[in-house]
């Protein structure tokens, strides 16, 4: 499950939002004005080819795994159309998110769990919409295809593949308190017989909600309904800006709590839930 972006995934996921910055130093300029497609984590922007995708995050709790860490990017391999304006444009780009839990506080510590989450997505981004009224504002989609596995081997080895489908909206003015919706589809390609009733956890339907405000804090939900909703999951990210000199892009205190199935691939069918707190430096 992702955190906001996406998921979200997509999973943009989600699914959520970073203040821009740079990578490898590059410096950059605060915008005037947030435009509402800017608090879509699953489309962040942080200048070049090479840019922040979910949420990056380190978090701690202290239940077994006690440690969760996530990093994502994406690298735009092509350019499709850009608006004369600049505000709108349709990429082809690839991503990869990988996203683990640790259990630092057994002997010797090793990883419970990893997913590794390439895909290769169409992105539509708009910023064109009228946000004066303050209603509600679509700001763009994602869709393709995503690969996810754990790399293990026999009994834990999980794998999957899935096509999906992506959107956000925003409600409120971006400049004030708003709430921002990224709903996704899903369905799944070929062969799930190393977890053959996944379905029925994870379903093929992801919402990411949220209220947030350019920098200051925002509060994100995750909610996987399952396939029947009695198997469904749900994770808050509490994210809290600090303002850290020597580092060029937003750093933030993450309280995350997460409840239901599927937190790891290697255990999607155990219910499990975990309060964690840490940091972020993309949300």
């Amino acid at each position: 499950m992702a955190g906001i972006p996406f998921e979200i995934a997509v999973g943009v996921v989600l699914i959520a939002a970073a203040g821009p910055g740079a990578l490898a130093g590059e410096p950059t300029e605060a915008p005037q004005k947030r435009l509402p497609s800017e608090e879509f984590a699953a489309m962040r922007t942080m200048g070049g080819r090479l840019t922040a995708y979910e949420p990056i995050y380190f978090v701690v709790g202290d239940e077994s795994p006690e440690a969760k860490f996530q990093f994502s990017f994406k690298y735009r391999l092509a350019t499709l159309r850009n608006a004369p304006d600049g505000l709108e444009s349709h990429t082809v780009q690839f991503a990869y998110t990988q996203r683990s839990l640790w259990d630092i506080g057994s002997q010797s510590s090793p990883f419970y769990d990893t997913s590794y989450m390439p895909e290769l997505m169409y992105q539509w981004v708009t910023t064109t919409t009228d946000q004066s009224t303050g209603g509600m504002s679509w700001l763009g989609l994602q869709t393709g295809v995503r690969h996810e596995s754990n790399g293990q081997a026999d009994a834990a080895s999980r794998s999957l593949h899935e096509v999906y489908f992506r959107s956000a909206f925003a409600l409120g003015r971006s400049e004030s308190w708003h709430a921002l919706f990224v709903p996704e589809v899903y369905g799944y390609i070929g062969d799930l017989s190393d977890n053959p009733d996944l379905r029925r956890y994870r379903g093929n339907f992801e919402l990411r909600a949220g209220i947030l405000r350019g920098d200051r804090e925002s509060l994100m939900l995750t909610l996987i309904p399952g396939h029947d909703f009695s198997h469904g999951s749900h994770q808050l990210d509490l994210s809290i800006p600090v303002r850290i000199k020597s580092i060029a892009f937003g750093t933030y205190v993450l309280i995350q709590y997460f409840d239901g199935y599927g937190e790891s691939l290697r255990s999607y069918n155990e219910r499990t839930n975990s309060l964690r707190i840490g940091f972020a430096l993309v949300r």
